[in-house]
């Protein structure tokens, strides 16, 4: 059984009222029988139309509530490293192969890139290529996905990404064939916009996560992230922002920055699609502004072991 479901954008009524809804999160969860419960019940109420609400909270109740409870108005950094990590590895439960077609399509040439860049140009393919990606559990306990597609010679090319079971941000890029690590990560995959690092969303697993509160995005409500790298990263990112699906921990879109607050890359979960009772990404699209490019990948078909 196969369906689809379309990311719609946001309705200004149901984004107000989810930002009304937001606001109780500013209220901590208060005993029945306390006095401050009372006291808030008798005089405070939300704005933006909720039902029955007509008061007004003074500074000094909510000055006195941050003190009492100062967990309910900060999110803690173990909180964004949490969300990071669930959103870095989320994917379909159990063993998956899923056909794909990744396509790339570019509004510039060669030589126009490498001339506004002193490194070496990364290759660019307009195209199309079909493709597999694996999701698998290891013996050990470690997660295995794996993306491969045959070349024009019947070689077949990609990259497998293990991500370790016992270390909460391990995560390692090896070749198809046998153990060697990959050393570049910013290798475009298989000539398209996507990077390696892109592909495995790296950023995620940073030692810096800030959580920036909660947004709508495309009517989901989403927590944002704001990752920085460190200098051992080694990325071409100087920041990425993120929109996490809060029900169900998944990436939806991405926006990475260079160094001048230029964005570099713009992800974009355009749709997903429920088959065999799962439901998984069906379009992802990535545009590089810089290099003029934008690439797709799209999940045709999926078929699981479980």
């Amino acid at each position: 059984m196969k369906g689809s479901c379309q990311l719609s954008a946001v309705s200004p009524r149901r984004s107000l009222r989810r930002s009304a809804g937001s606001l109780q999160l500013l209220i901590p969860v208060l005993n029945k029988g306390s006095f401050l419960l009372r006291a808030l019940r008798a005089s405070v109420v939300f704005p933006f139309g909720l039902p029955h609400s007509a008061f007004r909270v003074p500074r000094s109740a909510i000055l006195l509530l941050f003190i009492l409870h100062p967990s309910s108005f900060i999110l803690s950094a173990e909180d964004a490293d949490k969300i990071a990590h669930d959103a870095m590895r989320a994917s379909p439960r159990g063993d998956w192969t899923l056909s794909a077609v990744l396509s790339t399509s570019t509004q510039s040439d060669d030589s126009d890139r490498s001339s506004k860049t002193k490194k070496r140009p990364p290759v660019i393919t307009p195209g199309e290529r079909v493709l597999a990606i694996r999701f698998q559990r290891l013996e050990n306990g470690s997660r295995e996905v794996r993306y491969q597609s045959k070349n024009a010679e019947g070689n077949m090319e990609g990259v497998r990404f293990i991500f370790e079971k016992d270390d909460r941000k391990g995560m390692r890029m090896v070749q198809l064939a046998g153990d060697d690590p990959i050393r570049d990560a910013q290798i475009q995959f298989l000539g398209s916009a996507f990077s390696l690092d892109d592909l495995s969303l790296r950023f995620l697993a940073w030692s810096s996560q800030e959580l920036k509160g909660e947004e709508t995005w495309r009517d989901r409500a989403c927590w944002k992230l704001v990752s920085h790298p460190a200098s051992s990263d080694a990325s071409p990112y100087a920041k990425v922002e993120s929109w996490v699906d809060k029900q169900y921990r998944a990436p939806l879109k991405a926006v990475a920055y260079d160094a001048n607050g230029m964005i570099v890359k713009e992800f974009n979960v355009r749709s997903f699609q429920q088959i065999e009772g799962a439901w998984m990404l069906k379009h992802l699209d990535l545009n590089a502004p810089p290099l003029k490019t934008r690439s797709r990948l799209e999940i045709l078909d999926a078929k699981t072991k479980d």
